[in-house]
């Protein structure tokens, strides 16, 4: 689409996606039958070395949703503005009823399937004028809801990591992340830049345990062939 001097263009899309036999790396106590267990930290049934990932076949599942993007450029007077817009909503649902594979669940009562999010967006503006360049961007997605419940639950009385279950009922919204920048191009070829990475020093987890890094600053310097 053209108005004016804005140009852009917009992008709808809807997804159904179904799988049989989908593989999914379930977190577990996955011991030999013929090792007994053991509390002795030197012997080889060990309860704590037998915890992990492992592909398990959690049959079943849709994946549906729908997302938009739209982006555009533009400018403002003698400022040009560029942006870019997205956001998808997911609806992934396990639709194995199996009594084992459901006692996996962090959240029993819900059908979603572990380590994934129902909403995601993203949002990009950078204006620039005479070679110097403002820009912005901001990262959000929804709680996971489901994740193996042994992280919250622990096994044998043993938490696989503390405090997670009590983290995650005190931080049961959404995460949204700023990054900003400012920069300046010196005809075409050479760029510096000053970076700002997560500038509200946000605390969020993409996985459980996975801490994401926290406010950083960065230097770029680039050169263009």
């Amino acid at each position: 689409m053209k108005i004016g001097n804005w140009k852009g263009f917009v992008d709808v899309a809807g997804f159904i996606n179904h799988y049989d036999n989908m593989m999914e790396f379930t977190f577990g106590f996955y011991k030999p039958d013929s090792i007994p267990t053991s509390l002795n930290p030197n012997a080889p049934g060990y309860f704590k070395k037998w915890f992990g990932f492992r592909a398990q076949n959690a049959e079943s599942a849709d994946i549906a949703g729908a997302e938009i993007s739209v982006s555009g450029e533009g400018a403002i007077g003698p400022i040009r503005v560029l942006a870019l817009l997205g956001y998808t909503y997911m609806n992934p649902i396990s639709k194995n009823q199996d009594s084992a594979y459901r006692s996996t669940f962090s959240d029993t009562s819900s059908n979603m399937l572990k380590y994934r999010f129902n909403h995601l967006a993203k949002a990009d503006l950078q204006l620039e004028w005479k070679g110097i360049s403002i820009g912005g961007s901001m990262r959000f997605n929804s709680y996971m809801k489901n994740v193996d419940a042994i992280f919250e639950n622990g096994f044998l009385g043993q938490e696989i990591l503390p405090g997670l279950k009590d983290y995650r009922k005190e931080n049961n919204g959404p995460t949204i992340v700023f990054d900003a920048r400012i920069g300046y191009c010196y005809k075409e070829k050479y760029k510096i830049a000053f970076i700002v990475n997560n500038i509200a020093n946000a605390e969020y987890m993409t996985r459980p345990g996975d801490i994401q890094a926290p406010r950083s600053f960065l230097i770029q310097l680039s050169y263009k062939l």
